[in-house]
């Protein structure tokens, strides 16, 4: 028995090689695409994954964030309607107090106006009795503690100016009572000095005040001069005192430097006050009554300690505007004590008088 056997050529297997190849490149090709397929997928989802927590965190955080805003809100919603509460009030307050201060300078302006009135009738006959002649009377609040009183009293001129403790309406009221028992006074008694007029005055304004002067610390100064028809004249002053110039000669005429009522508690026993002054007046003499107003206007001065005008100055200007007409006299003291204190508010009262005898 024959067996034959059969090789196939390179050729034959060309065929089966190829599909072989084309197989095996086939089955890789297509694991390798799902392999990147797959792995492409799980980095997507990876990523995905990743971006997803933090888009939560973030999500978190901004819900947290909103929380806080919210209670910041909520607290700046009550802060504001506390402050709009408060705010509220304060301009009902102000409303209030302006209407208060308001109210305050209705009443001061009457006052003024009432205090005016009562010293009027005075100014007039000061005029009327001496043509030559000023008074310039400024209170530091629109009222005085400051008085003036010139009239007639059985056959003698009387001037009279003082100076009560304070000022504003408790100083305006003690200067009412004062002019008013002063007026009254003079009226009564027929025959009567300076002196015996402060030993009266004293024992009057202890009455008004139920003799409780001392306690309230209530005094007054004052210059009273009695004028008769011959130009025989005396003088008395209780912390005031008189200015006469004659002749280009300037006198200082005072007899005591203490006041009435409440300082007398301030003044030793062998320091009482003096008597009065005994003198003729002249035709062109010139005499001044001032309170201390004027002299203890304050000048502030940027830096330096506050200081008073003083009497020295008082007494040069007056020296230098002696030979002015009584008005210019007058508006040359409102300038001097204006160009002083500057921008500054009157700090006390101010009361001058100024007369030239004819």
């Amino acid at each position: 028995m024959h067996v034959f056997y059969y090789k196939l050529s390179l050729v034959e297997y060309a065929p089966i090689i190829s599909w072989l190849v084309i197989s095996i490149v086939a089955s890789h090709s297509i694991s390798a695409l799902r392999y990147f397929y797959f792995k492409n997928r799980y980095v997507e989802r990876k990523l995905l994954s990743k971006v997803l927590n933090e888009v939560a965190l973030r999500k978190d955080k901004l819900q947290r964030a909103v929380e806080v805003l919210q209670k910041q809100n909520e607290r700046l919603h009550r802060f504001i309607e506390e402050k709009e509460k408060g705010k509220r009030l304060v301009e009902l307050q102000k409303k209030l107090l302006q209407q208060q201060q308001e109210d305050l300078k209705q009443a001061l302006e009457s006052a003024r106006q009432v205090q005016r009135s009562l010293l009027l009738p005075y100014e007039n006959y000061l005029k009327k009795r001496f043509p030559s002649s000023f008074l310039l009377f400024q209170g530091a609040d629109g009222v005085s503690g400051d008085f003036f009183l010139c009239m007639h009293a059985h056959g003698y001129d009387w001037v009279c100016i003082g100076d009560c403790t304070g000022h504003g309406l408790p100083g305006a009221l003690l200067s009412c009572a004062s002019v008013l028992a002063l007026q009254d006074l003079l009226q009564r008694h027929k025959r009567l000095s300076p002196v015996q007029l402060f030993e009266l005055y004293e024992e009057r304004m202890d009455f008004y005040l139920h003799h409780e002067a001392l306690y309230l610390k209530t005094g007054a100064d004052i210059g009273i001069l009695k004028i008769a028809p011959s130009g025989e004249a005396s003088f008395a002053g209780r912390g005031i005192p008189l200015l006469l110039t004659r002749q280009a000669v300037l006198y200082e005429l005072c007899t005591s430097r203490a006041g009435l009522l409440a300082n007398r508690l301030l003044v030793p026993a062998d320091d009482a006050p003096g008597d009065q002054v005994e003198f003729f007046l002249e035709a062109g003499d010139r005499f001044y009554l001032f309170t201390d107003g004027y002299k203890d206007q304050l000048c502030h001065r940027q830096g330096k300690r506050p200081r008073r005008y003083g009497s020295r100055r008082l007494f040069h200007l007056i020296e230098s505007i002696k030979d002015k007409t009584p008005e210019q006299q007058k508006q040359l003291l409102i300038d001097a004590i204006r160009a002083w204190r500057g921008s500054d508010r009157l700090n006390d009262d101010v009361t001058v008088v100024g007369v030239v005898v004819e």
